[in-house]
């Protein structure tokens, strides 16, 4: 396990390094304290509850929290925009009302750190309003709520290459996850056009932008057990 978390973190140093924008999502203002030390931990340790105290940041907490990382990360990263947007996943066990108070706490905070801030939030509580955008269960959104969040995303944010390399993108994980149906031949022949796709798509993309991380793609080809040797 720890090697894997040394890797992961390894994998995000690098990626962060190169990264041209950060985007982050504030969920909920409620935190849980240890109460040996009072740090901030994951609410997803499985420790007997009575070692931790559940506890509402305040706007001061979060930008005491975010304003040194950020300049952290800035000076880490000089070229790096960082984004910040607010889940608009309801945490009902709050109760409607103070699931508006947590809401409001990230809000105002985002604006004392004077981020840029892409309104997702505010996409689902105004433009969509209704149930009619929420999943069965009221709480999570319908995947035609996604999508829409996901095209005015698009739009904000998306260059003509980043256009290209998500449409790309897609067809050849389609392609990558297909599986043959027929003889030994078809599966051969399924493979081939697999491994030629993806080479491709790393001559369009990663031969012309080295700033872009080609390990990623390397770790999808290996999910897909595609080797390009």
């Amino acid at each position: 396990l720890y090697n894997k978390v040394s890797e992961v973190t390894k994998s995000a140093h690098s990626y962060l390094k190169l990264a041209k924008k950060l985007f982050i999502t504030f969920g909920t203002a409620w935190v849980y304290r240890k109460n040996s030390d009072n740090s901030i931990v994951a609410n997803c340790h499985k420790l007997p509850a009575q070692e931790f105290t559940r506890y509402k940041m305040s706007t001061a907490d979060i930008v005491s929290l975010w304003q040194p990382l950020t300049q952290k990360i800035k000076a880490f990263n000089p070229d790096i925009e960082i984004i910040f947007t607010v889940s608009p996943i309801r945490h009902l066990k709050d109760t409607l009302h103070g699931n508006q108070l947590s809401k409001a706490t990230l809000l105002l905070a985002i604006e004392q750190l004077q981020a840029e801030y892409f309104p997702s939030y505010e996409m689902v509580i105004d433009d969509l309003r209704d149930y009619r955008w929420y999943a069965d269960d009221l709480t999570h959104l319908s995947s035609l709520a996604i999508e829409y969040i996901f095209q005015k995303f698009q739009q904000s944010f998306f260059t003509n290459l980043t256009d290209n390399f998500y449409r790309d993108g897609n067809k050849l994980y389609k392609l990558l996850s297909h599986k043959p149906m027929g003889s030994e031949q078809d599966s051969l022949a399924l493979e081939n056009k697999k491994k030629l796709a993806a080479q491709d798509f790393i001559v369009k993309y990663y031969n012309s932008n080295p700033q872009m991380c080609i390990k990623q793609l390397t770790t999808v080809l290996n999910e897909f057990k595609i080797s390009l040797n």
